[in-house]
């Protein structure tokens, strides 16, 4: 032997207890995903078989001694029945250990490092494993700007929000769980981010805490509501410290939402790539949507408006909190958002009593309809509110179909009395 080689057997020796912690977690994690969805496959028992390989020098010691004999025999099963998934969710709840190595965020981390590349191993990401991990995150909300915890949030909010789901956004999220295992197949979770192909893409935390006083800002992109430097202004009025830097030193990095997607939580840039860089180092920048910000902030603190922009901002500060709350606190089982415009194309023009630009928007694209600006022949419908202009000739001009505010109201099942601070 070496020096090398014996220099690499101390160290596994030094590290040996750290490790065997690790394999547990990891294991806890990955049988986790693969039954999330209440069902087995073949290409996820084969993920357990190579986690098995992977950690064969533990088959000796507590508590694998008693649990991987049993493990085997399950992955080697003829049939993947329920009381497979049964036995190994049984399996997962007895790997515990006394006396844990690793503190409960980086035990909770490691797992869900296993959970996302395990329900990736079979190359499908359903909509049953997106919701029984939504419940999983809601159930750890101590990971909180922890990588990858609001990033994996974020993709499972995005998802949720179509049916059926976009293919783009379902390859960007499977090339993201896959990310935390090794390419050739086996599990692992020392690998960084960028051994796997996948786009450099931030994602903004859904509904995230954001704490002003004696924290440090730093914006990108352009703010749909004010100038980058009344928002400088307001922060520090309000306790905050303000950088157009992105370093170690910064908590938030803001959004702008002009131009930005507000479904996708999804941003680029240099600023963006270097605060998840940062995020992946364990520095927990948290990346927020300008929406989300004004939402934290008080409503009279509002200065320097962009020209243009409307004096009342209750659907900018509401709307991505109230949306991303009706998915993330779902329950196992429970029903999903409404999808009464499922696959309809609707332009929103004039001034609506009951909703803002942004709120309405958003309350199509939560039930399933995609808001657009322009009228085409491929607009679904219209809603037409007070003083509607050229969006209105033109829809009567091409025969699309016009619908009042209590019509479209009346078609998602909200036609109500709108309650005192609802923004619904």
């Amino acid at each position: 032997m070496n020096t090398s080689d014996e220099d690499a057997e101390a160290c596994k020796r030094f590290t040996s207890t750290a490790r065997l912690h690790k394999a547990v977690n990891t294991l806890t994690g990955i049988l986790d995903g693969i039954t999330l969805d209440g069902f087995v496959n073949r290409q996820e028992l084969a993920a357990v078989r190579h986690w098995m390989l992977d950690n064969i020098e533990f088959c000796k010691r507590y508590p694998f001694r008693e649990i991987l004999p049993e493990l085997d025999e399950a992955v080697r099963a003829e049939n993947t029945s329920p009381e497979l998934v049964q036995s190994l969710q049984d399996i997962c709840r007895r790997l515990r250990v006394e006396k844990p190595y690793y503190d409960k965020v980086t035990t909770e981390l490691q797992a869900l490092h296993a959970m996302l590349a395990a329900i990736a191993s079979d190359d499908v990401i359903s909509e049953p494993e997106l919701q029984g991990l939504s419940v999983w995150l809601q159930a750890h909300r101590e990971l909180r700007t922890f990588w990858p915890y609001d990033e994996v949030e974020a993709l499972c909010f995005a998802l949720l929000q179509t049916r059926p789901f976009n293919q783009a956004d379902h390859d960007i999220a499977l090339a993201f769980f896959r990310s935390f295992g090794k390419a050739e197949g086996h599990l692992a979770l020392d690998i960084p981010l960028n051994e796997v192909a996948t786009p450099v893409l931030g994602l903004c935390a859904v509904c995230p805490e954001v704490i002003v006083a004696e924290q440090l800002f730093c914006f990108t992109g352009e703010s749909a509501v004010c100038t980058r430097k009344s928002l400088a202004d307001l922060v520090q009025r309000l306790g905050g410290h303000f950088t157009d830097n992105m370093s170690l030193d910064v908590d938030y990095l803001v959004i702008g939402a002009e131009g930005n997607p507000a479904w996708a939580y999804a941003c680029y840039g240099r600023k963006v790539e270097k605060a998840v860089q940062l995020r992946k180092s364990g520095h927990p920048v948290v990346l927020v949507h300008e929406t989300d910000f004004w939402a934290s902030v008080p409503k009279d603190g509002i200065i320097a408006r962009k020209a243009g922009t409307s004096a009342n901002c209750e659907g900018v500060r509401t709307h991505r909190t109230i949306k991303a709350r009706s998915v993330v606190t779902a329950e196992a089982g429970s029903a999903l958002p409404p999808r009464d415009l499922a696959g309809l194309t609707i332009v929103v023009t004039g001034t609506l009593a009951t909703f803002g630009r942004t709120e309405i928007e958003e309350l199509i694209a939560n039930s399933g309809g995609k808001p657009s600006g322009s009228v085409s022949k491929k607009t679904s419908f219209v809603v037409a509110g007070e003083n509607a202009g050229s969006k209105l000739d033109k829809a009567r001009q091409l025969g699309v179909p016009v619908l009042t505010e209590q019509q479209f109201l009346e078609k998602i099942g909200r036609a109500t009395a709108k309650p005192a601070g609802s923004p619904f």
